[in-house]
Parts: C-alpha cells; sequence; structure tokens
C-alpha cells in the first residue's frame, strides 16, 4: 500500500517524520496537512543545510516532474516552500536530519520547509514535486537564499 509520510521538527528542531499513514485504496479520502502558514517557521538552522529561495512568489504554486537517474543525491536542503511530492516511477530516498526512509511508487511525502535531500534507487526514479511557496520567517529572515537549483 502506498504510504504518506508528514515530515516536520523534533524538539530540538531537526526535521523528521512526523506522521505516517499507509493509503488504503478502499478506503475513504482523508486531509492529509492544513496548513495556516505555506512554511514552518524554523527558530534555528544548522549552517550546513542549504536554504534555497522559492522559485515562485509567496503564495505561487510551481509542479516540478522530475526525472531521477540511477544513484542521484542532492545535498541537504531546505525551500521557502511546503513540498508535496510524489514518485511516480522507481524509488527514492527521503534524508531527513534524525532518519531516512525510501519511498516507492504512490508514496508521498510533505515537507513544510524542513531540512531533507533526496537520492535515487539503483534503476532512478519520476518524481512530481509540487511547491507552494512561502515567506521567509524565524532564523531565515534576512540569511541570503540563493535561487533553486
Amino acid at each position: 500500500m502506498p504510504t504518506l509520510y508528514i515530515t516536520g521538527l523534533s524538539a530540538d528542531g531537526r526535521s523528521r517524520i512526523a506522521e505516517r499513514r499507509e493509503i488504503d485504496p478502499d478506503g475513504r479520502w482523508f486531509e492529509a496537512l492544513r496548513l495556516a502558514d505555506p512554511v514552518t517557521a524554523i527558530t534555528s538552522s544548522s549552517p550546513e543545510v542549504a536554504l534555497f529561495a522559492a522559485p515562485t512568489v509567496p503564495g505561487g504554486l510551481i509542479v516540478n516532474i522530475y526525472p531521477w537517474r540511477a544513484g542521484q543525491r542532492t545535498p541537504m536542503h531546505r525551500t521557502v516552500t511546503t513540498d508535496i511530492d510524489v514518485v511516480i516511477q522507481g524509488s527514492l530516498t527521503m534524508h531527513l536530519e534524525e532518519e531516512s526512509v525510501e519511498l516507492t511508487v504512490g508514496d508521498c511525502a510533505i515537507l513544510p520547509g524542513v531540512a531533507h535531500a533526496w537520492e535515487s534507487g539503483p534503476e532512478g526514479a519520476i518524481a512530481m514535486y509540487c511547491l507552494v511557496a512561502g515567506e521567509a520567517t524565524g532564523s531565515d529572515i534576512g540569511r541570503h537564499m540563493p535561487p533553486l537549483l
């Protein structure tokens, strides 16, 4: 069964999986997440985690379909967005500061501005990324943000 992973922050401000929920194909619809603000306020952030600017204006949305080569990996990073990510083909490992989990076809992850990295499996992957842009808050205010790669 596909799984939904909702990420959040631990008591010490590190990214982790806050909730795992199997998606029952015979079940009823459910609200996965409701946010008052598009991005989680980060009170402090590790300098090793890159912070990228949102790819669109606050409140805007961008949807990317991204093909991954086998073994491709991103650096640990955050964006000033809430990301809703779905694996369409292959597998991706989502690395968080406190744990990692493999996502396979149909699995999805919601990342409200938390630190993460992606690594594709041995056969590569195709994923859809929906990013809802917010504004810098907390310790991100005034921090230099290069454009999202």
